[in-house]
């Protein structure tokens, strides 16, 4: 799929001159990054000003080597975090305050999620860690989720446990 149709896929999906500003310039910026050499100094202009503006300025951290598929859908887009190592597939809805990314085990990072196709993330969920999200799933608003999830699974709540109870 070509830059224009890719932005132009965007478009029609996303609700909001913000998010329909975020998802094109993110596109632009990682276009940007592919660029020869030669247009190196071309590309760090448009990389520096998409972090500048869309991270710094309207809170929202997609980083520009991000793998995102076609259709991505940002909804009310304040307080993204996702991991540059974050592959999300095609027609995928964010919400505002989500959080993707790796996790330290053991003194070490590991790998980023996988999205399928058709994820729905509700408002402030967090996937962290090296797992899947199948396909046609959708995660709840506050759900936290540290485990695979096959295709066509909904998952809500927080998979917390306590550690301890002593009294403080």
């Amino acid at each position: 799929m070509n830059l224009t149709t890719l932005i132009a896929s965007d478009l029609k999906v996303n609700p909001t001159a913000k998010s329909k500003f975020i998802v094109t310039f993110f596109r632009l910026a990682h276009a940007s990054a592919q660029l020869p050499k030669i247009f190196f100094p071309i590309s760090m202009i448009v990389r520096l000003s998409y972090r500048f503006i869309v991270d710094w300025v309207m809170g929202v951290d997609i980083p520009v080597g991000t793998k995102i598929g076609p259709r991505l859908t940002i909804y009310h887009g304040f307080g993204l975090v996702i991991n540059p190592a974050t592959i999300i597939g095609s027609d995928c809805q964010l919400r505002h305050g989500v959080t993707i990314g790796n996790k330290i085990v053991a003194g070490r990072e590991t790998k980023s999620p996988i999205l399928g196709d058709f994820v729905e993330l509700g408002a402030n969920c967090s996937i962290i860690g090296d797992i899947s999200i199948g396909s046609n799933s959708v995660i709840g608003a506050n759900t936290v989720v540290t485990k695979d999830l096959p295709d066509n699974s909904v998952a809500v709540g927080c998979n917390a446990r306590i550690i301890s109870s002593q009294a403080l």
